[in-house]
């Protein structure tokens, strides 16, 4: 396959620092169980004033005591649940995306604060009589000191390993020999980089030509992790850098300049001078993962497809009667993989729009591929309030119903938006499934042009997990109520 085509990584491809990232993942998990078994137990002898060497001894003083020991297991099961979402949806699990060290001590009181919020609302309305108001409190904020006290005897567990043993370390290749590379190296030589060690550096490559001979022969065995460490690089050369990286299963950290003006809120994490460095991870294509993504998309889309009918009955009513020809516009849209399906949408616009958009591409507010025209005569009235709202997407739930989309990826675009970007970074945004909603609807929705997008959902597509895509439909509910960026 040649050097501009875009595929998914081949079967066996995998990065020996990834296991080592998700074995340290699973061990903070360890680590946060057992601080909130510790706390449990702490609150227990605190609040019943029972000795800790006689707690096991079945002299309970009070019949709360008795509950609370016999059904431990639940309530540390149920509270230590709430915790693992919390604290996933702060980054707690994810300090591989990071250089530094994420905020422990804040992170831990926010999540323990949200579980606490959890637990007082649920008493106050449950009124039950075997449950002790201050309790799981106490246990829960006795867990944040517990928490940050096992998690920092991990850590220091976890860097006295990495330096005795040089296979727990991510091996960079470091692209760039400029001053940026060489803030990245003082940190690495200060101990302030976790878990990376730089092994060799090479120059920028000033073109693609250059980037495609020099780059395949430098991604050896040993190397985990390539940093793009030159601000002035052109996104063009930074992204194919991440396609050919992530297609032999590298991760790649990126000083990207451009995200700067894209207001991605998920893409937090290291800065040098406040340029943010992308993290984008190497691809996990599971077999096992996929199944269950697509399981859990259908699954919701059916609750919210059968929550939703009268309301698509409706609209579906209000456009015949408008008089604009279908109630629904089908039309073929690029899939997985480039593959096409059909898309179905409420019809917004006048029936003759297909045959009108060449006389309107003069007039196109979009760059790239894409075509968008803030004012364009041919949305209906009842058209625009249906795509402010978003409702004109709705009957996509079938879509996902039929396994096409998902709930969550990259827009499906035209087949004639798409043609002529096969053999570019850009189509690696098809290597996952389409779905209705996506990253830059969240953050920009009809603002952003076609190489943001792009960039976008090529971030969101090495990056995803169920955290993130929980996080983007929050957001999109948010984004959908105000109506923001959408015409």
């Amino acid at each position: 396959m040649s050097d501009g085509a875009v595929s998914l990584p081949p079967p066996g491809v995998r990065n020996r620092y990834t296991a080592t990232v998700r074995a340290v993942r699973f061990l903070h998990m360890a680590d946060d169980l057992a601080a909130l078994v510790i706390s449990y137990v702490l609150a227990y002898a605190i609040r019943f004033g029972v000795p800790l060497s006689s707690m096991f001894s079945g002299d309970f003083q009070s019949p709360y005591a008795a509950v609370y020991f016999r059904r431990s297991w639940i309530y540390v099961s149920l509270t230590f649940g709430f915790l693992f979402v919390a604290y996933a949806v702060l980054g707690m699990y994810d300090g591989h995306r990071s250089l530094r060290r994420t905020p422990l001590l804040w992170n831990a009181i926010v999540g323990n604060g949200c579980v606490i919020g959890c637990v007082a609302v649920y008493l106050f309305f449950s009124k039950s009589q075997w449950h002790m108001r201050g309790f799981l409190p106490l246990a829960l904020l006795l867990n944040i000191p517990m928490t940050v006290a096992v998690r920092v005897a991990t850590n220091a567990a976890l860097t006295w390993a990495r330096r005795r043993h040089p296979s727990l370390r991510g091996r960079v290749l470091l692209v760039g020999k400029t001053r940026d590379a060489e803030t990245l190296l003082s940190w690495a030589s200060r101990g302030f980089i976790k878990g990376w060690e730089v092994i060799r550096q090479i120059a920028s490559p000033t073109s693609l030509i250059e980037m495609r001979q020099t780059l395949p022969g430098q991604l050896t065995d040993d190397i985990s992790a390539v940093f793009v460490m030159d601000r002035e690089m052109k996104l063009d050369i930074v992204m194919d850098i991440v396609r050919i990286a992530s297609r032999r299963g590298k991760i790649v950290k990126a000083l990207i300049p451009r995200f700067l003006t894209l207001h991605n809120p998920y893409a937090t994490g290291d800065q040098i001078e406040g340029i943010p460095i992308l993290h984008f991870s190497s691809p996990r294509f599971g077999n096992c993962d996929a199944s269950f993504r697509r399981a859990a998309s259908r699954l919701l889309a059916f609750g919210l497809f059968a929550l939703a009918f009268p309301v698509l009955l409706m609209v579906a009513l209000l456009i015949r009667l408008d008089g604009q020809g279908p109630a629904l516009f089908i039309q073929k849209r690029f899939g997985c993989e480039g593959r096409m399906f059909r898309m179905y949408k409420f019809r917004t616009m006048c029936r003759d729009a297909e045959s009108r958009l060449q006389e309107l591409r003069r007039f196109n507010e979009a760059d790239g591929a894409l075509f968008k025209m803030k004012c364009d005569p041919r949305v209906t009235p009842l058209g625009r309030f249906l795509r402010k709202t978003s409702i004109d997407e709705m009957p996509q739930l079938i879509n996902i119903l039929r396994g096409e989309m998902r709930l969550v990826g990259p827009r499906p675009l035209p087949v004639s938006d798409l043609e002529g970007y096969r053999n570019s970074w850009h189509f690696m945004r098809q290597l996952c499934s389409p779905g209705i909603t996506c990253i830059w609807q969240v953050t920009g929705r009809s603002g952003i042009g076609f190489e943001d997008m792009c960039l976008f959902d090529v971030w969101y597509l090495l990056n995803r997990d169920w955290i993130l895509d929980v996080r983007i439909l929050f957001r999109t509910a948010w984004v959908v109520i105000f109506g923001h960026g959408a015409y």
